[in-house]
């Protein structure tokens, strides 16, 4: 033990640590400790406190239709609707058990697959989720107008 001391107080050891190298740049190391699903949580829940701060100013039915997917916004022009309906909660509720279940799921496959593979697995998912539920809209109205057809 009194040589694993003595190595630590010597001149050069003490100067190292005392005079180590303030990081530049503390966000980068910080940003790449948390894993890209906790990064998605801090996301929506900042994005739903943007959002709940702009419907109090702005009312709730236009900011709606800025951000949330509906098909009628979609096909009127509104294609980014596709991308921020992933990040959009309308009850503190609904964002909760979200972030809940993304946490336990998304940072398990995040290990899996590494970190970059994960987010393009999460954006390219929740683009077609979104798609998806444009064509299952299309789909209700097209079998709503054969069946009055009838």
């Amino acid at each position: 033990m009194n040589k694993w001391f003595n190595e630590k107080l010597e001149r050069g050891n003490i100067r190292k640590h005392i005079l180590r190298p303030i990081k530049k740049n503390r966000f980068l190391s910080f940003s790449r400790k948390l894993s890209i699903t906790n990064w998605i949580i801090l996301i929506n829940f900042a994005i739903f406190i943007i959002v709940r701060l702009l419907m109090l100013s702005f009312g709730e039915d236009y900011i709606m239709d800025l951000v949330a997917l509906k098909a009628n916004s979609f096909f009127s022009g509104s294609y980014w609707t596709v991308f921020t309906s992933m990040f959009v909660h309308v009850l503190p509720v609904h964002l909760i058990f979200n972030m809940i279940s993304l946490f336990f799921v998304g940072n398990f496959l995040e290990r899996i697959v590494g970190r970059k593979k994960y987010l393009r697995f999460y954006i390219i998912s929740g683009l077609f989720a979104g798609l998806f539920y444009v064509i299952q809209i299309l789909e209700q109205k097209f079998l709503w107008i054969l069946i009055s057809l009838q």
